[in-house]
């Protein structure tokens, strides 16, 4: 395993096979280019890969019949590599690489003209998204915190490490490639877990559902809606990565520690000593875009800062009304260094209407309370949706698109360090609105084979503001 960076977006492609059944073919020698795509909010990963079939492929080999997309890649990092925030990269991300397993859905094929051969594109889902499409099932499951996931998860998701749960062969096992007998490719990533919770989302709340027809990862998803962490954030969010899914409340995974730290212009003023310029690169932000600072329209429209919510119990024939308030219901109220998006002002009247108002009906069921009165909300925490809801309206406060050299340690949910100089002049060295800490909302590798390069665009949010910030204050024009 190589441990030099040689040069900037320097990757080693371990392995890329085509595999059906217990047959494999290697694709490393054709490929053109590989996407591979995560998100917070995608659940599944997906992605492409392209080649020039200029050997007539396509006519001994049938990507459509059930063909699986195995590969391992990794950054050639020393052993000890510093993180640009004052840090180290673990051992246990360098010397490892990351491993996927994805499944082949659809083939194009376009005729080239002016070179040899046909351009195919395959295009790739994970092995868990392609189940979950195709399964509508009606379910009851029940459980303490995370367990009705789990059970769902278990029976319909992949889990690389146990294929035989949903009837798929071990892509990684010995059988699969046979190299002369010897086998020299190594598709083990010691990070890989088949569901981690973050840390401080850990939850105890009891669930018990009997869902209708529908998808699993609908069924998962209303269950993420009712959690409740032990901290007492409400909702969470479930997403597929190279290193298996993860879990997070929607509040505690815009709270991370940054892994890296990413600038505009290297320097080498953050380390203590000179180091090697090819390793600086790796911390290079190649392209910035900002989609947004603020949107307040949508945040307004979308119950960000204030919403009513009308709730009819079909059981006890009990209308409540709740409302939630940013202003005094924040999640930032008393956080260091991290502001909320709208400080409350008297003189503010740019809020007072309600933007969201939603309305649904609960049951509530006997549930051997000790009055015999039906035991409240049985089925769904009411409490906190509308604080869920301004929670997901805001997580795209701040927006930031980068590009940056690819690195197989980042993952869709980490959370990145981002300095941005000022675009005036200016005492500071870095723009305080724009840089800080984000959350990879979402993270596509782009490898290119012909020129050997590996490329990341991470698509960077956050909810929070490094200053404070006020509303702009309206002159009523009244006349005395």
């Amino acid at each position: 395993m190589r441990n030099n960076y040689e040069r900037q977006g320097d990757f080693e492609f371990e392995a890329l096979y085509a595999v059906r059944g217990d047959s494999s073919f290697n694709l490393l020698q054709f490929a053109n280019n590989l996407s591979i795509y995560e998100g917070v909010e995608q659940k599944f990963m997906t992605g492409s890969l392209t080649f020039t079939d200029a050997n007539n492929v396509l006519r001994f080999y049938d990507f459509k019949n059930d063909v699986y997309i195995v590969g391992a890649f990794r950054t050639p990092l020393p052993d000890v590599t510093k993180n640009n925030i004052g840090g180290f990269f673990s051992r246990d991300d360098t010397d490892t690489r990351s491993v996927f397993v994805l499944k082949v859905t659809d083939v194009s094929r376009t005729k080239m003209p002016t070179q040899q051969g046909d351009f195919v594109e395959l295009t790739l889902v994970s092995p868990s998204m392609f189940f979950d499409s195709n399964k509508m099932i009606s379910r009851s499951v029940g459980g303490v915190g995370f367990d009705p996931v789990l059970q769902l998860m278990n029976e319909f998701y992949f889990d690389r490490l146990n294929p035989d749960r949903v009837g798929l062969p071990n892509f990684l096992g010995d059988s699969v490639f046979q190299t002369g007998g010897i086998r020299t490719l190594d598709l083990v990533d010691t990070r890989y877990a088949f569901l981690r919770i973050t840390k401080g989302s850990e939850t105890q709340t009891p669930l018990r559902y009997s869902f209708p027809f529908m998808r699993p990862s609908q069924m998962i998803g209303s269950a993420m809606n009712d959690l409740i962490s032990e901290s007492n954030d409400f909702g969470y969010f479930m997403w597929e990565t190279l290193t298996g899914f993860k879990t997070a409340t929607i509040q505690g995974v815009q709270e991370g520690t940054p892994v890296i730290g990413y600038s505009k212009k290297y320097t080498e003023n953050r380390f203590d000593e000179s180091i090697d310029e090819r390793l600086a690169s790796l911390f290079t932000i190649e392209t910035m875009d900002f989609p947004t600072t603020g949107n307040r329209m949508m945040q307004t429209m979308g119950g960000a800062f204030t919403s009513k919510m009308y709730e009819f119990d079909i059981t006890t024939k009990r209308l409540d009304r709740r409302v939630f308030d940013y202003s005094t219901q924040n999640p930032y109220a008393d956080a260091i260094n991290k502001f909320p998006i709208q400080l409350p002002e008297v003189s503010q009247n740019e809020f007072s209407g309600f933007g969201n108002i939603v309305s649904f009906d609960v049951a509530s069921f006997n549930f051997n309370t000790p009055s015999g009165d039906p035991d409240e909300n049985l089925y769904i925490d009411d409490e906190g949706h509308l604080n869920m809801i301004s929670q997901k309206t805001l997580m795209y406060d701040t927006q930031l698109e980068i590009t940056v050299p690819g690195n197989h340690i980042i993952e869709a949910g980490m959370t990145v360090n981002i300095d941005v100089p000022p675009n005036t002049i200016s005492e500071d060295s870095v723009d305080e609105d724009i840089s800080g800490s984000y959350l990879v909302n979402a993270l596509s590798h782009n490898f290119e084979f012909q020129g050997n390069t590996h490329k990341m665009s991470l698509g960077l949010t956050r909810n929070f503001r490094n200053t404070p910030k006020r509303a702009v204050q309206y002159n009523n024009m009244e006349r005395a």
